[in-house]
């Protein structure tokens, strides 16, 4: 149901949207041959949007916050109905939040 959907997507110009619907789907089901196979093509169609989200969580895992932020909000920017970068936006905001404030300080 969901390659349907993604198709019908990617028909009408969404490729970002139809990636992101097969991208959940292919998380639960890595050895559908069907949905691996949308999913090559959907990623090719929406390369710039994919690689933004890849990066972004590349950087996060990394803990570099910043870039991963401004990786987020690029993919954010292209296709502002992501759930990939809202969720990671929030992910990254949330971990910012509860580091402990640089002092500026040095302890002796």
């Amino acid at each position: 149901m969901v390659v349907k959907l993604a198709e019908e997507q990617s028909r009408t110009g969404n490729s970002f949207g139809a990636w992101e619907a097969v991208e959940k789907v292919y998380v639960r089901f890595p050895e559908d041959p069907e949905v691996t196979k949308m999913r090559s093509e959907l990623s090719v169609k929406a390369s710039e949007y994919v690689s933004a989200i890849e990066k972004a969580k590349q950087h996060e895992q990394r803990k570099q916050s910043g870039s991963a932020l401004g990786w987020y909000l690029k993919a954010r920017h292209m296709y502002p109905a992501s759930d990939f970068a809202k969720t990671g936006i929030d992910r990254v905001v949330t971990e910012l939040k509860s580091e402990p404030a640089a002092t500026g300080t040095t302890a002796p």
